[in-house]
């Protein structure tokens, strides 16, 4: 018989223990919205871990599938406020877990049910919309508070071919984010499309005052916009600068500040590789940036000026922190990197600025704050102009004549 003292006893159930720690490290919790007109629902998921998250539109049937790398939930609990869904947006869900990865499958009720996606770190964010000619225009809470004015500018959204003038000048494209049938974060007393339309309008107006620079919007008024229609709008008006206005939701309250974002499409220089050695198209995100067909050497082009205005953008991101802190709390302090769809541009710097969050009470009462939105707005103007003056050959490298 095989006599075991008492300290290898010990190490031996400590070996043991840590053999048998469950692998599925990472926890989702979830947070389903639906609008009283039944024409949009919005699903937050929040992970407690960062972990690869994958969001693909798939057909025959048109579905949406979800994988969550590394992640464990509770799936009857899941479905139980996923099928809130059902009838109006989905016609069926399922949810499983294959080894250590989460599959959500969602196949759309109808042909007329489009999506936006959000792919944020530890925060994804699925809109189910229905594509009707009518829009909400009014909160869910919209007993609780009236929705604020929108004052409505008269210039054209019509892209023009060409800037026409013999001085350099930069062209500062303005995107409020969300609009029309796509309200974006619900607050208890507004829609985040409306704020964002507000503080574009504000902004906009402050930076036409900065010499030779013109700005233009990718909306003006309460209409949606694809998202993929916002970077050819910046590109066709030859922009030089993109900047995105938006405004956050969390599931924890408490979750406040304002955080800027760079476009993040190379996270390695391994990755960068893998990129231009492979066939086909090169996932980011939720989006796709087409390499098909495009030789190596031009791929590697595009590649290198998407680089290049990631640089800008974070030196910009990192001049405007400073002045938004004097206005507001900062929510992450450093420029983060994150793959949004309207972010995704070879040619021109651009910035996604979520200005607060909605789901926190003191951020809602300062963004509908007329007086404390046009603060913050002038904060944002000043760190451009401060970044343009110190940058001086910023506006010969993306401007027009």
């Amino acid at each position: 018989m095989v006599r075991i003292n008492s300290l290898a006893m010990w190490v031996l159930l400590w070996i043991l223990s840590w053999c048998f720690l469950p692998v599925h490290a990472n926890t989702l919790s979830y947070v389903l919205q639906r609008a009283e007109d039944n024409q949009h629902a919005t699903i937050q998921f929040y992970l407690s871990a960062n972990q690869s998250v994958k969001a693909y539109e798939l057909q025959a049937p048109r579905r949406l599938l979800i994988s969550f790398e590394q992640t464990q939930t509770d799936i009857s609990a899941l479905l139980a406020q996923l099928s809130r869904l059902k009838n109006d947006f989905v016609s069926e869900i399922t949810v499983e877990q294959k080894n250590s990865t989460l599959f959500a499958t969602f196949i759309y009720a109808t042909k007329n049910i489009s999506i936006q996606q959000e792919l944020k770190t530890n925060n994804v964010v699925i809109r189910f919309i229905k594509d009707l000619s009518t829009t909400p225009t009014t909160p869910i809470s919209a007993s609780a508070a009236p929705s604020p004015a929108i004052t409505q500018p008269t210039t054209s959204l019509v892209p023009k071919k060409s800037i026409t003038g013999n001085a350099q000048r930069l062209v500062i494209v303005i995107d409020p984010g969300h609009g029309g049938k796509d309200p974006g974060a619900l607050g208890k007393k507004v829609y985040e499309k409306q704020i964002n339309l507000r503080a574009a309008l504000m902004l906009k107006e402050k930076l036409e005052k900065i010499p030779s620079v013109v700005v233009k919007l990718t909306r003006d008024k309460d209409v949606f916009v694809e998202l993929q229609d916002r970077v050819e709008f910046a590109q066709k008006y030859r922009a030089g600068l993109f900047i995105s206005l938006h405004s956050d939701s969390a599931h924890n309250t408490k979750a406040n500040g304002a955080s800027v974002f760079a476009l993040s499409i190379i996270a390695a220089s391994s990755k960068s590789k893998r990129l231009l050695d492979r066939p086909g198209d090169a996932v980011l995100g939720y989006g796709k940036i087409e390499l098909r067909s495009i030789p190596k050497d031009l791929a590697k082009t595009l590649l290198d000026l998407s680089q290049k205005s990631l640089i800008h953008s974070t030196a910009l991101g990192a001049m405007l922190l400073p002045e938004i802190s004097k206005v507001s709390a900062i929510h992450n302090h450093q420029v983060q990197q994150a793959a949004f769809q309207v972010l995704k541009s070879f040619d021109f710097p651009s910035l996604l600025i979520e200005m607060g969050f909605l789901s926190n009470r003191k951020d809602e009462q300062n963004l509908l704050n007329s007086t404390w939105l046009d603060t913050l707005t002038n904060a944002i103007a000043k760190g451009i102009k401060k970044f343009l003056t110190t940058n001086v050959n910023f506006i010969q490298l993306y401007g027009n004549e």
